[in-house]
């Protein structure tokens, strides 16, 4: 396997046959959430994927902790809020982006949905053409 990128909080790596794996991994902490990193590193890793579609056949997204998705980081919600309405619609719009640009994504997505998808977390999932759950996947808003 192959490391095409690699942030703080995801990666991607090439599999067999071109297909691509998009891992959530956070450096921090024993979950995933959606936090102002996170959302740069997908950014990035959309940038990627947006430039080389052609070549990729599929994107297989999975998460390294025992959760998928835990949510929105709420320790980010009071900076943010306390800036105004302007900077809570960017922080919003920087997360609809990204997931707008999953979907539009012409390579299928399948998400392997494992523990906790909350939020963002099931918003993103949401966005991927094919979700897979375990028994133990629980998803909520």
């Amino acid at each position: 396997m192959t490391i095409l990128f690699e942030g703080v909080n995801l990666s991607l790596t090439q599999r067999d046959h071109a297909c691509v794996e998009l891992r959530f991994d956070a450096a921090q902490g024993s979950a995933n959430i959606f936090n102002h990193q996170t959302s740069q590193d997908l950014t990035q890793a959309l940038d990627y994927l947006q430039a080389r579609q052609a070549d990729i056949a599929g994107l297989l997204i999975t998460s390294g902790k025992s959760g998928f998705i835990a949510g929105a980081d709420i320790n980010e919600f009071g900076p943010v809020f306390s800036q105004g309405p302007e900077k809570v619609a960017d922080m919003l719009d920087a997360s609809n982006r990204n997931f707008n640009r999953l979907e539009d994504l012409t390579m299928p997505s399948v998400v392997a949905i494992n523990g906790y998808a909350l939020g963002g977390g099931c918003e993103f999932c949401l966005a991927c053409d094919y979700r897979i759950g375990t028994q133990s996947t629980r998803i909520g808003l």
